[in-house]
């Protein structure tokens, strides 16, 4: 009964089909990891369904105002880091002497401000520079309509700051598609700098280096053992919704709870079924979106895009950054029902 409630409330028939089948998936292993997965998948869904049916055209603006701000809330906090100021939030350090330090070499300014100018990463309110990366990189498509786009400068700097190439290279890509559509004799040039700086990015991090130990060079050796030694065994349906720690813990005797790679994550659990009907949704996405051509249009368009391109390095649908994701969604159905 829950099957067919879920697959016609749910106006996006892809993402209907992709609950049935993860529903479906859990019953056939459930356990408390199957629970809590699915859980968490049921109030994504849901938030995407009512937040679709409330939106109207002024929300639609609303919505991506919202964004916009939320960017200028994680860039200014990225910015105090930066100059040593950690407001309320202390920097991801790994160790207890790492942490001893931190604490020590501090100075406290009252309850939520300490003092700290060493050097650490910069995340503003995410939990790590590749998160801080991910949010500014789907914000920066919301600057993509006017007055707004003045701001774009503002999300380029917490990027910089960030450092963390899963949002810096899909922003550079369709930041590099909005100069090309408005940029006019200019774009060749503008387009050639934020190519040189992902460019520059490779050559200084040396990411796919044998034996480097960059994240990227980590998260490709990941990725072969899931590709060639975890998928083949179950490969039609998957090993069940949300046991990929367990599974890769089991198979390849050391653990990472997540894939950073929300596809691949996906066809461990959900099997090729699953899948396809995500790049079933990603394809008829991108086909439908394309052939709008207003302001707000390709702004979701482009938000969308950045979205699916960092689900590839990243794991959006495990963070706080699903909920833009979400927004992104529902904003992109209001927009192919007007």
């Amino acid at each position: 009964m829950a099957v067919f409630i879920v697959f016609f409330l749910i106006k996006n028939k892809w993402i209907a089909t992709y609950i049935v089948w993860a529903i479906l998936c859990t019953l056939m292993k459930y356990t408390p990891l199957a629970y809590v997965t699915m859980h968490t998948i049921f109030i994504g869904v849901v938030f995407y369904q009512v937040f679709a049916n409330c939106l109207d055209k002024e929300r639609v603006k609303l919505a991506l105002n919202a964004i916009c701000i939320i960017a200028f809330i994680q860039v200014g906090i990225m910015v105090l880091q930066y100059f040593g100021a950690w407001l309320i939030i202390f920097p991801k350090v790994v160790g207890a002497s790492t942490n001893a330090e931190f604490i020590e070499t501090s100075t406290y300014v009252g309850k939520f401000l300490i003092i700290n100018r060493g050097d650490y990463p910069i995340f503003g309110f995410m939990s790590n520079t590749n998160m801080a990366s991910s949010l500014l990189a789907v914000c920066l498509p919301a600057f993509f309509r006017k007055k707004w786009k003045l701001f774009i400068p503002i999300v380029l700097l917490g990027l910089a700051l960030s450092r963390g190439f899963g949002g810096i290279i899909p922003a550079g890509l369709v930041l590099s598609w909005y100069i090309w559509y408005g940029a006019g004799r200019y774009r060749w040039p503008i387009i050639a700098s934020i190519m040189g700086i992902i460019i520059f990015y490779f050559l200084e991090k040396k990411p796919f280096k044998v034996g480097y130990t960059s994240s990227l060079w980590l998260r490709y050796m990941v990725w072969k053992q899931i590709i060639l030694e975890v998928i083949p065994v179950h490969w039609i349906k998957g090993w069940g919704t949300g046991h990929f720690a367990t599974v890769y813990e089991t198979t390849m005797a050391r653990r990472d709870i997540i894939a950073h790679n929300e596809y691949l994550q996906v066809w461990v659990e959900h099997g090729t079924i699953g899948f396809a009907i995500v790049l079933g949704y990603v394809v008829s996405t991108l086909k439908r979106i394309f052939k709008r051509h207003t302001e707000t249009s390709r702004a979701i368009m482009a938000g969308l895009v950045v979205c699916f391109l960092n689900s590839g390095v990243n794991f959006l649908a495990h963070t706080t950054v699903m909920v833009v994701m979400l927004v992104y969604m529902a904003l992109y159905e209001k927009e192919c029902q007007s």
